[in-house]
């Protein structure tokens, strides 16, 4: 199912629902409803992808590229991010957030993850200018053949749980404000 430009009400789902727009962007109503067991882009959609329906039910973003914009995605259902996705700010929020393929930003890549936390699984690759990983619960993981770039990494909302970015290919510059809560302590790591 391709579907363009704007999703203002009543439920949008498929197994695979495709989007895209030639310019001005694609936007949703946060009391639209976007169900899809796979989302993905035309290639080259061009204008800003603001996909912000509070329920949301994406099971799986495949490649999705915004060639002139910004790309935002709320989603109420666990996220598997199979990519690319690329875009000049990426926003993902969702309960879990699980990746193995590629998020690029330009910019800035955020994802915020509910309970389930984020997984960078391998071969995910997650790069941006600033990085922002928060999660209420379960923590960030990342497997030792995933990637993650950034000039600053860091966490506007902070993470429950156990923060382990082991990737041997990580490149970051600066560590800002990285605060972990958990049950038995509360940490915070910051870059001077």
């Amino acid at each position: 199912m391709l579907f363009r430009s704007a999703l203002n009400s009543g439920p949008l789902s498929g197994s695979v629902v495709e989007l895209g727009a030639s310019g001005g962007g694609i936007t949703q109503a946060a009391a639209a409803v976007l169900q899809a067991g796979t989302l993905r882009g035309t290639a080259g959609a061009t204008g800003s992808v603001a996909l912000a329906g509070t329920a949301n039910s994406i099971a799986s973003l495949a490649s999705f590229a915004v060639a002139s914009g910004d790309f935002a995605l709320k989603d109420a259902a666990s996220l598997s991010i199979v990519g690319p996705v690329g875009a000049k700010n990426i926003a993902i929020s969702a309960p879990t957030i699980v990746s193995s393929g590629s998020v690029v930003a330009t910019t800035s890549a955020t994802l915020s993850a509910g309970a389930g936390g984020i997984a960078l699984n391998s071969g995910a690759v997650l790069s941006g200018v600033t990085v922002d990983l928060s999660a209420t619960g379960n923590g960030v993981a990342q497997a030792t053949d995933a990637t993650l770039v950034a000039s600053t990494l860091l966490s506007g909302s902070g993470i429950g749980g156990t923060v382990n970015l082991v990737g041997t290919a990580n490149t970051v510059a600066i560590l800002g404000t990285v605060a972990v809560r958990s049950e038995e302590h509360t940490s915070e790591l910051q870059s001077h």
